[in-house]
């Protein structure tokens, strides 16, 4: 799946900083986000937030910390707990700590829990569970300026990575819904996901996405029809392997198996297998 939608920039007030760790996870690799004020100076006595630290990697970590330089206060916000979005957190939170900035930690495994509408300045957050059951996502508001902050929910120029069985497709369809909600009264809402390239109509990647998620259900349907009909849940997971995927390389089969257990799970729980 390919995100065809036009390419918007960030508002001021809001630096994208990509972390150089490109694999066929991260695409072309994480990416964190600062906000300060809408003029981009950070001026001691307010708050920044950085959204996803990414990685623990010292030269990134090390732009972060160049980026909110002069703030008092900095809290870094969470998408969600894998590693390529806050392993960097502590080392960031002790950059700042020695350079006596207040730094706390939200979301994910590291930092203090979240609440679905919880505002920080110009950001809110909405729970967002499905690729993982802590995924949030933050939307920003600022002078008619909108942007989704989505973490790996939706990324730029490829399909997110829904597995059993942290993973959730049942949710993440409904996260699909709650988004679009969030967005329908703001319509130039620009997307900042996770990975991939910034900047597309957040509200035509989440359209995309949908239409992505039901035609690949319909191919694990049409699969599970060629199925025998005892077959246990084994014999269903290849028989969707092989008939939507083609067969996979020995090395991401453990992958696959387990993006097919979500979408087997999805199907269970609305009583469709």
């Amino acid at each position: 799946m390919t995100d065809q939608a036009t390419t918007h920039p960030l508002p001021p007030g809001v630096l994208h900083v990509r972390c150089d760790n490109p694999s066929a996870m991260t695409l072309s690799g994480t990416n964190s986000y600062v906000i300060t004020r809408a003029d981009g100076v950070a001026d001691g006595g307010e708050r920044a937030l950085v959204i996803d630290p990414g990685p623990d990697e010292h030269g990134h970590v090390g732009a972060l910390v160049d980026a909110v330089r002069g703030v008092s206060n900095v809290d870094v916000l969470l998408t969600h707990h894998h590693d390529d979005h806050e392993g960097g957190a502590a080392r960031l939170v002790e950059l700042l700590s020695e350079a006596g900035v207040r730094a706390r930690v939200w979301g994910g495994a590291q930092g203090i829990p979240l609440v679905d509408g919880q505002i920080f300045d110009d950001v809110q957050v909405v729970l967002a569970p499905g690729h993982t059951a802590d995924s949030v996502a933050y939307v920003f508001e600022r002078d008619g300026d909108v942007v989704l902050f989505s973490g790996d929910t939706l990324l730029g120029g490829s399909s997110s990575f829904i597995a059993h069985p942290d993973g959730d497709l049942t949710d993440y369809l409904v996260t699909l819904d709650v988004l679009e909600a969030a967005l329908e009264a703001t319509p130039g809402a620009v997307l900042a996901p996770g990975h991939g390239d910034v900047g597309g109509d957040a509200l035509a990647v989440i359209d995309a996405y949908r239409h992505h998620r039901n035609e690949r259900l319909d191919g694990v349907r049409a699969a599970l029809a060629q199925a025998p009909s005892d077959a246990d849940d084994a014999a269903r997971v290849d028989a969707v392997i092989d008939g939507v995927y083609g067969g996979v390389d020995a090395a991401l089969r453990p992958a696959v198996e387990a993006v097919v257990a979500a979408q087997l799970a999805h199907l269970t729980r609305i009583g469709e297998v």
